[in-house]
């Protein structure tokens, strides 16, 4: 009975979902990726506005040698490429982006939302990018979703996991990875940043050699599974003596 009991929980442990993990490595991105590092944006500076009436959106994909589509849009302010000749100040202990940078794109102006879109059918199972924002803010989050807008994992930039003390031109490495390729676009929280830049996105539609963290009702199950094979060997160990 216990046995089977056993079994049974070791099913549903296997059976119950993997869920996304937040990573702060681009080497936990699997291979084969892609890389953007926005070089079609070096010695340029402008801006759009975001959403709203005159509102328009950038492709920042499809050129500089990466053959994807990134459609960039959001609601925060104003959308910004650079570097060109002024410097982004990020604010406190984080380093300026400065023309060293070799292009990048980020927003500015009121808080607001940040969104990378794929292509339909064009969906990756990990993506993430290198940040930097006004250590100041203490609500950044990233949010992956997919094409039915159904929110899949999100990743809060603050407490541990706070960008904080990033040298001039640094940053820390920021994403999201999950077990299938359903990501179809993430989106930035830029909450009182008020300015988010990031560079060097990668990406990748491959789902083997990943690193999963199993959701709470996994480690329950597991542990209950555990203590049920502990008392079989237990009962067994007493009948033998």
């Amino acid at each position: 009975m216990h046995l089977r009991i056993l079994q049974v929980l070791i099913l549903a442990m296997v059976a119950s979902p993997l869920c996304a993990a937040p990573i702060t490595s681009a080497g936990a991105i699997p291979m084969p990726s892609t890389t953007n590092d926005f070089s079609q944006y070096n010695n340029t500076t402008f801006s759009f506005v975001f959403g709203g009436t005159g509102g328009t959106t950038e492709n920042v994909g499809g050129t500089g040698g990466v053959p994807d589509n990134i459609t960039f849009s959001g609601t925060a302010g104003f959308g910004y490429f650079g570097d060109g000749t002024s410097t982004v100040s990020t604010g406190g202990t984080n380093g300026d982006w400065t023309t060293a940078r070799d292009g990048y794109i980020g927003a500015f102006g009121p808080s607001g939302l940040i969104r990378l879109a794929f292509d339909v059918g064009e969906e990756v199972s990990g993506i993430g990018a290198l940040f930097s924002y006004s250590d100041a803010a203490t609500d950044v989050v990233i949010r992956a979703y997919d094409a039915a807008d159904t929110l899949l994992e999100s990743f809060a930039l603050f407490g541990s996991d706070e960008i904080t003390g990033a040298p001039i031109d640094g940053g820390e490495f920021r994403g999201i990875l999950r077990g299938t390729a359903d990501i179809s676009y993430i989106e930035v929280d830029t909450g009182s940043a008020g300015l988010v830049v990031l560079d060097d996105l990668i990406f990748t539609r491959a789902t083997e050699s990943m690193t999963f963290v199993p959701e709470a009702n996994s480690f329950l199950i597991w542990s209950v599974a555990v203590a049920v094979a502990a008392g079989v060997r237990r009962r067994r160990r007493a009948v033998r003596r």
